[in-house]
């Protein structure tokens, strides 16, 4: 199984500037050559409210509602070539009692993929074949190319794809009669042991490396990072004291690098808790700078190109 240079992810988001792309960024609307594929890292978030996207530090908007809307996130990035495609849920009128909207924006434009109550959590792109997991009022959902696939038929969830040789598969929740739901990863529709049975982790996000399957998620308010299943408990950053918990929102393999993307929550003075961005790197913590005056960060899906 050959290396994929995929990121699968579940929900969340953040205003940052990686350490590889320089100090913070001011201005919002810096986007020149933004949507241009190539090496970079990229990260998919959250903004205030919006949907947004990273390459090396620059920010782009993918979204542009009012301030604290809560309104777009973008749960899931994938570079192919030169296009880069992002998965998240937007609403579009919720003023007026709409609800979110499974969304796919490809260098940028928009494409609605689902109805009310529908949410995109991942994006791949095989062969020209663009995959998005996500769901549809409660249901699980697999978009090829825009049309509707059928799950597994005891799915509850589906939080990512990836696809490695022809093969699909699929992370996400299953329920199974005696037991209730369970975590699960599916190999062309079949159930693969990847995470020991009695953790109820969520999301549940994969990567595929020669043979070995990484896994992120969270665990007892703890972010994870799993390889062939075996846990590794990812590292707290410098603000420990007034830690509560993390969570891993993505994971994506480089050459020999591990990176994780997620959260950790603090205790704020004045606020009920801050929200930061984390990048893990091989198993280490590095702190995402917010955009100035963008609130809480959230960094939910990353891709390295080198």
């Amino acid at each position: 199984m050959r290396t994929l240079q995929t990121t699968i992810s579940l929900f969340i988001a953040l205003a940052l500037s990686l350490a590889c792309g320089g100090g913070k960024s001011k201005d919002n609307n810096d986007n020149n050559n933004h949507f241009s594929g190539g090496s970079g890292v990229y990260v998919a978030g959250y903004v205030n409210g919006n949907a947004a996207l990273w390459k090396d530090g620059k920010l782009q908007r993918l979204t542009n509602h009012p301030p604290n809307y809560n309104s777009a996130t973008a749960n899931s990035v994938f570079v192919s070539g030169t296009d880069v495609y992002v998965a998240g849920t937007d609403f579009t009128d919720i003023k007026n009692g709409d609800t979110a909207g499974a969304t796919l924006w490809k260098n940028g434009v928009t494409q609605r993929l689902g109805s009310n109550g529908s949410r995109a959590n991942s994006v791949f792109v095989s062969g020209g074949d663009v995959y998005v997991a996500g769901e549809q009022g409660m249901r699980p959902m697999l978009w090829k190319n825009g049309v509707r696939q059928k799950p597994s038929e005891a799915a509850q969830l589906i939080y990512s794809v990836f696809v490695s040789d022809n093969d699909v598969y699929v992370a996400g929740r299953e329920f199974v009669s005696g037991v209730g739901g369970r975590q699960v990863v599916w190999k062309n529709g079949i159930v693969q042991t990847i995470i020991p049975s009695g953790l109820d982790i969520s999301p549940l996000t994969l990567f595929v490396s020669d043979s070995d399957v990484y896994v992120a998620g969270y665990h007892d308010g703890i972010a994870h990072l799993w390889k062939n299943g075996v846990a590794q408990t990812l590292d707290v950053g410098s603000n420990k004291d007034n830690y509560e918990y993390g969570f891993a929102y993505s994971v994506f393999v480089s050459d020999n690098d591990v990176y994780v993307a997620g959260e950790e929550v603090y205790k704020n003075p004045k606020t009920y808790e801050q929200r930061q961005a984390k990048l893990w790197k091989n198993g280490v913590a590095q702190t995402l700078d917010a955009v100035e005056g963008d609130g809480d960060t959230r960094a939910h899906s990353v891709f390295v190109v080198k």
